[in-house]
């Protein structure tokens, strides 16, 4: 295709195949109970994941403990690095994979009982009328 230059002058022009790697990270607090066996099968689960979606995943996939939180059940907070194969501009598939991710990442933890925290929900109660 030729497109003549005064055409392109009024133009905007967006080159995305130069945005950057698409890298999430997913954080999950774990349950204190949790052992390294349990957290060793899921990333090796999770990596099976991955492995069975070659076009939308990137085979690489990192887990690591981040911190301890106290509390009166100390909860160990975990991060999951994954890499999709798409770019940002197509941003509806890229967190439509990460959503499927995350809940095969659910699933797979309650199969092998590993305890998980939900994120604190803000309630609101009013007075009735």
């Amino acid at each position: 295709m030729t497109v003549a230059n005064h055409i392109l002058a009024a133009q905007v022009i967006e080159n995305h195949k130069r945005s950057p790697n698409v890298t999430f990270g997913i954080d999950i607090d774990v349950g204190r109970n949790t052992t390294a066996q349990q957290l060793s099968a899921l990333r090796d689960a999770m990596q099976t994941y991955l492995g069975a979606f070659p076009k939308e995943w990137k085979p690489d996939l990192t887990l690591a403990a981040l911190d301890a939180l106290p509390g009166v059940e100390c909860m160990l907070r975990i991060r999951f690095w994954v890499r999709p194969r798409k770019s940002w501009q197509e941003g509806a598939k890229i967190f439509r994979a990460r959503s499927a991710f995350v809940v095969a990442l659910l699933a797979e933890m309650r199969r092998q009982g590993v305890e998980y925290e939900m994120p604190m929900q803000p309630v609101r109660m009013d007075a009735a009328s």
